[in-house]
This record gives C-alpha cells, structure tokens and sequence, in this order.
C-alpha cells in the first residue's frame, strides 16, 4: 500500500530522482506540485499549483499557487 503521508511522499518522490544521479531543479517540480496539491486535499481546499505560469506584471513566477481560485 503507498505511503498517504504528503511529506513522506514527496521525500521519496525527490530522493528517486537524485538517485538517478543528474536531477536539476526542474526535475523536482513535478513532486513539489503534487505535494502542495496533496497537502491541500488533506486539508480540504482546493489548492492548485502551476509550474512555470505565464510571465505576469512582476516577473516570472516559478509556480503559481491558488487556493479556490485565488493566487496566494
């Protein structure tokens, strides 16, 4: 049965990926969004998270995070 703990998932999720021995920064983003996602859903909100959202007045976000729609 897999591990429901957002943090111990996301830990595995990362160690994987630099077991693999040429990991980058990007490389992690997929689990980072996956546990903020997580982690809203175990506290019922509806938290989604963007990677790399369009470029906005104040830059380039690298992720972008909304709880019910609004940027937080």
């Amino acid at each position: 049965m897999a591990d429901t703990n957002p943090v111990s998932t996301y830990l595995a999720e990362v160690n994987k990926a630099l077991q693999q021995g040429d990991a980058t920064e990007h490389t992690h983003r997929p689990a980072l969004k996956a546990f903020v996602e997580r982690i809203g859903a175990n506290l019922g909100l509806a938290i989604t998270a963007t990677n790399e959202p369009k470029q906005i007045a104040c830059g380039a976000p690298d992720y972008a995070i909304k709880v019910k729609g609004l940027p937080v």
